[in-house]
C-alpha cells in the first residue's frame, strides 16, 4: 500500500532524523554503530542503524546520491521505506513508483525491487522482522 504521511508528522519525523549525527555534505559518520556502505550500479549510497526492537523489528537511515542506481535485490522481510527529504523511484514487478518527500511504500517479502535516485535523498526503512544481515553491529 502506497500512502502519503500528513505535514505534521513529516516535520516530526524530519526534525527526528535531522538530529542524527553527520558531518559536512552528505559524508556521514563512518564510525557511528551501525554504518554501511552498499555497492551500486552507479552513485553512493549508505545505511545507519537506528533503532531494533529485539526480534520484531529495525529502523534504517539511508542516504542515496543523485543518479545513483540500487541494484534489483530480494529479502524475506517486510519493508517499509519512508522518503524524508528528496525523492526516488522503486521499481517493482516491472512497475515504477516515484515516491516524493513525505510518501511511503510497503515492499512485500521475497519481491525482488530496486531504486533510482533522479535526485539526492534521504530516508528511513522498517524492516520486519529485522534483517539477519544488517545491521550487524558486534
Amino acid at each position: 500500500m502506497d500512502c502519503s504521511i500528513g505535514n505534521r508528522r513529516m516535520e516530526k519525523l524530519r526534525e527526528l532524523t535531522d538530529n542524527l549525527p553527520t558531518f559536512p555534505g552528505y559524508i556521514e559518520d563512518k564510525s557511528y554503530a551501525g554504518y554501511k556502505e552498499y555497492k551500486m550500479e552507479k552513485g553512493e549510497c549508505f545505511a545507519w542503524f537506528i533503532h531494533r526492537s529485539g526480534n520484531d523489528v529495525a529502523v534504517h537511515r539511508w542516504f542515496n546520491s543523485k543518479d545513483s542506481i540500487f541494484p534489483e535485490h530480494v529479502h524475506p522481510e517486510k519493508e517499509w521505506i519512508i522518503v524524508y527529504k528528496g525523492s526516488m523511484d522503486i521499481i517493482k514487478k516491472g512497475e515504477v513508483i516515484h515516491l516524493n518527500t513525505g510518501e511511503l511504500i510497503f515492499n512485500e517479502p521475497n519481491v525482488p525491487h530496486s531504486a533510482r535516485f533522479p535526485e539526492e535523498c534521504r530516508y528511513l526503512t522498517i524492516m520486519i522482522p529485522p534483517s539477519k544481515e544488517y545491521p550487524n553491529v558486534g
